[in-house]
């Protein structure tokens, strides 16, 4: 960004991320292909900020914490603990057993 300040530079550079950050999390627990592209792309952008020197790897974390914490309410610690202790096991359909192993279908390829 030639003629722009080193600060002015950051500031935007910063200002970005944040949008970046805010749109990943809007999506919440779902994983749809958007969300995982946004990922690759954020990370990247991240990566090029801290070798142009433009972000330390901890300013990154604590821009990360704030808007998980604008976002969800909770800091991402906390989310972490949070969803551990809520996970439930995924339920098996017994019912698909009852039939003999030629005549079962995949459940994936329902």
């Amino acid at each position: 960004m030639p003629g722009l300040s080193t600060a002015l530079q950051k500031e935007l550079f910063l200002e970005s991320v944040r949008e970046k950050i805010a749109l990943f999390y809007s999506y919440g627990d779902a994983r749809p292909a958007t969300r995982d592209e946004l990922s690759q792309q954020l990370t990247g952008f991240l990566q090029a900020g801290v070798l142009i020197k433009l972000i330390r790897h901890d300013e990154i974390q604590d821009i990360i914490d704030a808007e998980h914490h604008k976002a969800f309410g909770i800091s991402l610690k906390q989310r972490k603990l949070q969803q551990k202790l809520t996970n439930t096991p995924e339920q098996i359909n017994w019912d698909l057993y009852d039939l003999a192993p030629g005549l079962r279908k995949n459940p994936k390829s329902q």
